[in-house]
């Protein structure tokens, strides 16, 4: 009969409970729903509910996400205005009484390719604020989390002999690897 080696793995979580206090009002649920609602309270949720002896602050995020939102907007804003001129001095420039007024260094051929750069950095602009907008749901949610995983240093492993039972009522000699995360 022949000894074979077999590893064993068990993981097991363990947390000290004077710096880490786990509840169960929080829900990353909830931090997600609250950050589509209204970008950056799901942050504000997940920093509230954060445990005890966690240095992570997570107000920092909200000038981000703001700034994101707003500069976003104001060029969408600003992209459009111009959009919008572009397009309406085309649209005069078709009736042949019209003079010129805006932009008299374009011809009436050149102000198309002018209209549409301004309609893509409009649209570039949108899309980049919806992008700031998601990822602030997918920040709140993975936060939320997170946020009561342990990263402590305090880790050991331990290799012990095991023996294993098979259904054939034979046992067989190996070796159990525990890893503690506490």
């Amino acid at each position: 009969m022949g000894f074979i080696l077999f590893l064993s793995s068990t993981f097991s979580a363990q947390e000290e409970a004077d710096t880490l206090v786990l509840d169960s009002i929080h829900s990353p649920k909830k931090a997600t729903l609250f950050s589509a609602i209204i970008p950056g309270s799901g942050q504000i949720y997940n920093n509230f509910y954060r445990p005890k002896g966690t240095h992570s602050n997570l107000w920092w995020k909200l000038p981000i996400i703001y700034g994101g939102l707003g500069a976003s907007v104001y060029y969408a804003m600003e992209y459009n205005k111009i959009f919008k001129a572009f397009f309406n001095e085309r649209k005069n420039r078709l009736n042949p009484d019209y003079t010129p007024q805006l932009y008299p260094q374009f011809t009436s051929e050149q102000l198309y390719p002018e209209q549409e750069r301004f309609r893509k950095y409009r649209d570039y602009s949108i899309i980049a604020g919806l992008l700031v907008y998601t990822l602030n749901i997918i920040d709140a949610n993975v936060e939320g989390n997170l946020l009561h995983f342990d990263i402590s240093d305090d880790l050991s492993l331990q290799v012990r002999p095991k023996v294993f039972s098979l259904q054939s009522r034979q046992s067989i000699a190996g070796v159990g690897v525990t890893v503690s995360i506490r």
